[in-house]
């Protein structure tokens, strides 16, 4: 079964924001966020179950990971 990982526009502008945000403090540290992000979605591909589902949407084939801590 082929997967295909797309990102929301919302999504992509919320994790340059991040970047941006991270890159007062280090530029490295920003960079090395960014790319865990995005590693992150090669577990969906490798296991398309995983993740939860969306619940603002509540669609059964739109999950998402979460990153980092919650507090």
């Amino acid at each position: 079964m082929a997967v295909i990982i797309s990102f929301t526009d919302q999504s992509l502008s919320d994790i340059e924001e991040i970047a941006i945000y991270i890159s007062y403090d280090s530029k490295n540290y920003a960079a090395l966020q960014v790319t865990k992000f995005f590693s992150r979605v090669e577990i969906l591909q490798q296991f398309p179950y995983s993740g939860r589902i969306v619940p603002e949407v509540n669609i059964k084939s739109i999950k998402e990971l979460i990153e980092g801590i919650i507090v």
